[in-house]
């Protein structure tokens, strides 16, 4: 768990794979970025790539819309012989390695067969990722550039209409991300907002001025010491959602975390401090104290409420400042 963010915790909000294009094109090529590349230790990585992205109003050259596009058809590609290697059982020998002959030899090849169910093997994982991506395709029209492309003939679309129109699609699948994810906020947070009203009348739940919530499950010893923000702690903790979904867990892991309380999100830092070495606590953080409206991880969507029971076992105190020297 490191600044604001439980490093245990990611996985980091998935990255829409509608994202793939302009993922390829802000490693492959320049761009004005109005944000430096992950500061956070658990961004959401879809708002960080709008913020990397800018207003779109930067040049964006037609090279680069086709190297996106390109690398695409060239991540298919590869996947899909990637995922026909693995059906078949079959692996690359490593280098230097000699490679074995086969016993017998491999039976003759019906080319034009072959060639016709690669053809169609490869239209239906191209399909399949723009049906998951959620992409507007119009397929006669891809059909038809697609034939323009291979037949060698002149396309209908200026190199300069083509970079208009990537640009355009950008911007308004851009706008689509955005709309949905404001909606999966407002909804969540009203889910939050249920929850938190509820779980603050349970048996032996305490709210504190911020919002956090906290139960006690266990008491260690009465004089057992207490963490300070700039203290170093050794934790177990598990990690659940409203639903019951578990995004992360040390006692699954078996193995406790160590952080600097202050490294934290805020729910986790508050907390950590009214805790005593050898107590357990039951935390439910609003999500405030947690990721608010950017979500975290594969399972931690924005406007979430997240549910701990943690375990402080140790603490380590930070080092004493050393004193200024005398002139």
């Amino acid at each position: 768990m490191t600044n604001g963010a439980v490093d245990s915790l990611s996985g980091e909000k998935r990255l829409d794979s509608l994202f793939v294009w302009w993922t390829i094109g802000v490693h492959l090529l320049p761009f004005k970025p109005g944000h430096a590349r992950r500061t956070e230790s658990l961004p959401c990585r879809e708002l960080n790539m709008l913020k990397q992205l800018g207003p779109l109003g930067h040049s964006i050259s037609v090279c680069r819309s086709a190297v996106v596009c390109s690398s695409l058809l060239s991540m298919l590609f590869v996947a899909s012989v990637a995922r026909a290697d693995d059906a078949a059982g079959t692996k690359t020998p490593p280098a230097g390695a000699a490679e074995e002959k086969p016993a017998v030899e491999p039976a003759p090849v019906d080319i034009e067969k072959l060639n016709k169910d690669f053809s169609y093997a490869f239209g239906i994982n191209l399909g399949g990722n723009m049906k998951a991506q959620d992409v507007p395709l119009d397929v006669e029209s891809f059909v038809e550039g697609l034939k323009t492309a291979l037949a060698g003939k002149e396309s209908r679309l200026s190199e300069e209409d083509i970079q208009k129109v990537m640009v355009a699609f950008q911007q308004q699948m851009q706008l689509r991300i955005i709309a949905k994810m404001k909606v999966e906020a407002e909804a969540a947070k009203k889910v939050a907002d249920e929850h938190l009203a509820k779980n603050a009348k349970a048996e032996g739940v305490v709210t504190t001025k911020s919002g956090l919530q906290y139960r006690v499950f266990k008491k260690g010893e009465a004089n057992a010491p207490m963490p300070k923000a700039t203290d170093t702690v050794s934790v177990h903790y598990h990690g659940t959602l409203v639903d019951g979904t578990v995004f992360d867990s040390s006692i699954e892991r078996k193995m406790p975390a160590t952080f600097a309380v202050n490294q934290v999100i805020p729910g986790w830092t508050e907390a950590l401090q009214l805790m005593r070495v050898g107590d357990k606590f039951e935390l439910t953080i609003p999500p405030d104290l947690a990721y608010g409206e950017r979500g975290a991880g594969e399972d931690i969507g924005p406007n979430e409420v997240l549910i701990f029971e943690v375990e402080l076992l140790s603490i380590k105190a930070a080092p004493a400042a050393t004193p200024a020297p005398k002139e």
